[in-house]
């Protein structure tokens, strides 16, 4: 009887470990992510800041074949299923000014944060 609970408490130990690495690297992934979407809105709001200030050029060329824009997504996909995150303090994106940082990047009156579930 020890013996079986000995080998059953090294397996669970095992286990454990291999959790815990786990966890660990889905934290690094989950950093890397953050990161890259902190990127993308910042180029977000910086190309819509230039398409603000440009001069009106007429309607722009269109580029999706009608094979591709019948199944492009919505750049509204992504924002509406975002799930904020309370365990992690939202960060605004670096090099706005805090009248922009209230804009948001789709100039849709949401603060411009990134929030990953």
């Amino acid at each position: 009887m020890i013996v079986q609970v000995q080998a059953r408490l090294a397996a669970l130990k095992q286990e454990y470990q291999a959790g815990e690495e786990q966890l660990r690297d889905l934290a690094r992934r989950e950093v890397a992510l953050r990161e890259t979407m902190l990127r993308i809105a910042g180029a977000i709001m910086v190309l819509e800041e230039v398409l603000s200030t440009a001069p009106e050029a007429g309607p722009a060329p269109e580029t999706a074949t009608p094979d591709t824009a019948a199944t492009a997504v919505p750049d509204t996909a992504v924002r509406d299923t975002a799930v904020p995150d309370t365990t992690v303090p939202d960060t605004a994106v670096p090099g706005t000014s805090p009248a922009a940082a209230g804009r948001g990047p789709h100039g849709d009156g949401q603060p411009a944060v990134l929030t990953v579930p």
